[in-house]
């Protein structure tokens, strides 16, 4: 349930994604890297306004949000918490979302698949592992193994943005 309702918030953000992507690849088209980054950071702003607002609303109401999505008692009291945690990241999220996909369209696709694969098998997976079982935070563990995740994907994504390097790539 708490995947679905953050569907609600990400799918958009892929959408800004996919904006950034196409404006960057039009811009870099035009041999106008200045544009491109603009445009990023436009749909970076769209995203963390949007998922942002969402994250607020997980945040200080998830019970009602769960409301939304199923009636049974048990699983609105499990899923509070986690809808927490996914509201309280919601930026690093939309941060991650856009500028992951605008990285794609900027044709540096081996860097974003890279750092997903290495984000998720070497911190995450991990992560979940360590909180889940050695930590014995049953219910809770994998929950703050995907913010983790979440926050520091978005970082990376960020980092190499601000990097540069994406605008001098030729395809």
């Amino acid at each position: 349930v708490v995947l679905n309702i953050q569907s609600v918030s990400f799918m958009p953000g892929y959408g800004f994604g996919a904006a950034a992507a196409t404006l960057i690849g039009q811009n870099l088209g035009a041999n106008d890297p200045v544009k491109a980054e603009k445009a990023a950071y436009e749909a970076v702003k769209l995203g963390i306004l949007f998922m942002g607002s969402l994250g607020l609303l997980f945040l200080i109401f998830p019970e009602w949000v769960v409301q939304l999505f199923t009636n049974n008692p048990a699983v609105i009291e499990n899923a509070q918490f986690p809808l927490r945690i996914v509201g309280t990241i919601q930026i690093f999220d939309a941060v991650g979302m856009v500028l992951s996909v605008a990285l794609d369209g900027a044709g540096n696709t081996r860097w974003v698949m890279k750092a997903e694969i290495i984000v998720n098998w070497c911190i995450f997976l991990p992560l979940t592992y360590l909180l889940t079982f050695t930590f014995e935070l049953h219910r809770y563990g994998p929950w703050l193994a995907w913010a983790s995740y979440l926050i520091i994907f978005g970082m990376i994504c960020w980092w190499k943005f601000r990097e540069g390097s994406w605008k001098k790539i030729k395809i």
